[in-house]
Formats: C-alpha cells, structure tokens, sequence
C-alpha cells in the first residue's frame, strides 16, 4: 500500500472511533509507518481533544459514551491474550497519545466531585487514620444501595438479575490481572497480601475453582450472551471499567488504587449476600451463585486485611499518601453508587421486562 492510500482513509474520516479502528486492524509495515508519522498522529490527538472537550466541558452525553467506549476497547486490547499475528506490532504511540488525553478528564471530572480538604480530619492523624477511613464507607449512599439491600433482595425478576449480571462483566472477569498489575514493585506484607488476594482469584492454584470460570458459571446459567452483554451494557458499566484498568495499569495511581480497591473488597460481602438470597428466592441454579458465595467469605477476609497490611503502612508515611488513599476510595464510591443508580433506574424505566428475555 502506498503512502497516499493508507493516508487518505485517516484523513477522509473524522471519527475517532473509526480511524482507531482502522489502525488496530492494520498491517505490521503500515502500522510502522503511522508510528513515524506524526502529521497522522497529530490528526489523532486533535480528534482526541476535540472529543474531550465536547464530553466533559460541553456535557454532550453521545460525545461521552463515544470517549468511554473508545477508552473500554483499547483497555480491552491490553488485557486481553495475545495472538501470534501481532507479536511485532505496536500499537502504544497512538493509543497512550488516546488514553492520556482521556484519563487526564475521566480522573479531573472524579476529583471534582469531592474537596479533599473536606476529609481533613481523616488524612490529618495517621495514627487513627484507618479506623477514620472505614467510617467513610458506612456513612456513603453507596453503602446500603436500594439495588442491592431492596430491589435484588426481594422484588428482581430473573430478567433483572440476567440484565445486572451483565453489567458485571465490565469488571469481574478482569479483577484477577488488575490485582497481578497492582503488585508491580512492592515487597513485604502490603504484596503478600494482594498476592494472597490474587490466589484466591486463582482459585489457590485449582483450575476448576478460578474466580473468572465460576463468575461464567453464573452468566451460563442466564443465557448471557457476549452479543447480550455488548447491546446491555451501560455508559455507567464502561465508566467504572474504564476507571479500575486506569487505576490498576498506571504506576502512579498505586495509592489511590489501593484505597479504590479496598473499597471494591469491602462492600462485596454485604451485596453478595443480598444477591445469593435474591437468587435463592428465584430458585435459580445453585452453581451459578458459587463465585458470589465464594467471596461473600473470603472478601470478608480479604477486605480487613487490606486495611491492616496494605493501606495501614503506606498510610504511617506520608500524608499526601493519606489525601491519595482517599481520593481513591471516593472515587470508588461514588462511580459504584452512580453505577447502581443508573442500573436501578434502567430497570424502573423498563417496568423490569427487558428487550431481550432469557430464550
């Protein structure tokens, strides 16, 4: 292909969306050649701009859902297996030119929803500062959500509970390479205990028992398609995806993501436990709620521990640490209690019968 051909299909096209997919879809000598092109990969970043601009300082919501399903599908390339036609292919020069315009946003408009300066009384004394934190959780909307404590508890349909399982998929099946990447660099108890986490996901070493296997287990007993989970999936899902791989793949979000994660592990057991009785109650499968009875238990565990040999030494050394761990565990607070939200309400919307039922 010469240089005009492989040019004028980027150039002709102003859709960001489009022309990224026409470079993860090209040949290795092309993709070379966009590499080193930087005219090309300026038309790139101006796109990129243009589209974060229109997301976040426009507040168009098309323009948002736009920017979120381009940054869930190249999060989507970095964990997914590699094939063996792309071993001599590189696809960061374009992609981290993407993703840094659209973290940068994703990360200022979530700091925008808190004053850090609010929690002074938290980061300021490191010697209560743990006991401090974990009040944070239990006096947060995101705690006891309707969705959980009320409506999978006691009112969801089995359309209900196939339509919030896959919204699930945004991050569950995931969970085990972020906690790989997240003790990247560490020693001592803070890795031994993301390690012991990671086991766990890895079902203590049991192929059968692998976190991700029984987390299919539950959405083979749904029907839960990939085409399902691809026209159900809300911009709420792909927000809270999008957030766990940037705090768990970027090295310099440990701290946030370590208080963002702990969150995750501590208010698993108390929802799980409403999602197991609401599936009991719908008589579903029993071995399609394992993975949830599974971590009701460990995360229990999992959840404490992260608080002592985690976030309790990073916490004694520093308090701009401290503000980190914060901000990173209201991060996950509110996106899970804005996830919920528009989960409940799009249910509510559809008078709980979905448009594609179980077959």
């Amino acid at each position: 292909m010469n240089n005009i051909n492989y040019i004028s299909k980027y150039n002709n096209n102003n859709n960001l969306n489009k022309n990224l997919g026409f470079y993860l879809e090209e040949e290795e000598g092309v993709l070379s050649r966009i590499n080193k092109n930087h005219t090309l990969r300026q038309k790139f970043v101006e796109e990129s701009i243009s589209l974060e601009i229109k997301a976040f300082r426009e507040d168009n919501i098309t323009s948002l859902s736009e920017l979120h399903t381009i940054l869930f599908n190249i999060y989507a390339k970095k964990f997914s297996k590699i094939n063996i036609t792309c071993v001599n292919k590189d696809f960061k020069p374009v992609t981290e030119d993407i993703s840094c315009i659209f973290e940068e946003a994703i990360i200022r408009k979530e700091l925008s929803c808190f004053n850090i300066e609010d929690y002074k009384h938290i980061y300021e004394d490191p010697k209560s500062f743990t006991k401090s934190l974990s009040s944070l959780i239990k006096n947060h909307p995101a705690y006891e959500h309707e969705l959980y404590s009320d409506f999978i508890l006691n009112k969801a349909s089995v359309d209900d509970i196939k339509y919030f399982l896959a919204q699930e998929t945004s991050l569950d099946p995931r969970f085990d390479d972020m906690l790989a990447f997240l003790q990247i660099g560490l020693n001592g108890i803070s890795k031994m205990e993301i390690a012991s986490n990671y086991w766990d996901e890895m079902g203590n070493g049991v192929s059968s028992d692998v976190h991700t296997k029984l987390f299919e287990k539950a959405l083979t007993c749904l029907n839960i398609s990939k085409e399902f989970i691809d026209k159900s999936l809300l911009l709420e899902s792909m927000i809270s995806s999008n957030l766990s791989s940037y705090l768990s793949l970027e090295r310099k979000n440990y701290f946030k993501a370590i208080g963002y994660f702990w969150i995750t592990e501590t208010m698993a057991p108390k929802r799980f436990d409403c999602l197991i009785k609401g599936w009991k109650r719908l008589n579903l499968p029993a071995e399609g709620i394992e993975y949830h009875i599974l971590h009701k238990k460990i995360d229990l565990i999992h959840g404490d521990d992260w608080l002592k040999k985690v976030i309790g030494p990073e916490s004694l050394k520093d308090e701009n640490i401290r503000k980190e761990i914060i901000r990173g565990s209201l991060i996950r607070l509110n996106s899970s209690n804005n996830y919920l939200d528009a989960i409940l309400t799009k249910i509510k919307d559809s008078n709980n019968v979905l448009l594609y039922p179980i077959p």
